[in-house]
């Protein structure tokens, strides 16, 4: 191999091992990024089940006191 050929060899797998770093970084970037925005996602979604369970308590609530104006406005 002569010295021309050897150092574009070396130059041209150090090129490709830092697009595979940079390929590597890239994925792991997107995957950090991913992995939050499912748990955003999911705290939202916690936090919304939270809103509507106790939506659910209040509504039920409220209705449990409307019967009980209605059987006493009867004479139940």
């Amino acid at each position: 191999m002569s010295t021309q050929t050897a150092a574009l060899y070396l130059e041209t797998k150090n090129l490709m091992g830092r697009g595979l770093k940079t390929a590597s970084s890239q994925v792991d970037n997107f995957a950090k990024s991913t992995r939050s925005a499912a748990r955003t996602a999911h705290s939202s979604i916690s936090a919304l089940g939270d809103k509507t369970a106790a939506f659910g308590r209040a509504n039920a609530s409220f209705m449990l006191g409307l019967g009980t104006i209605g059987a006493v406005g009867f004479g139940i």
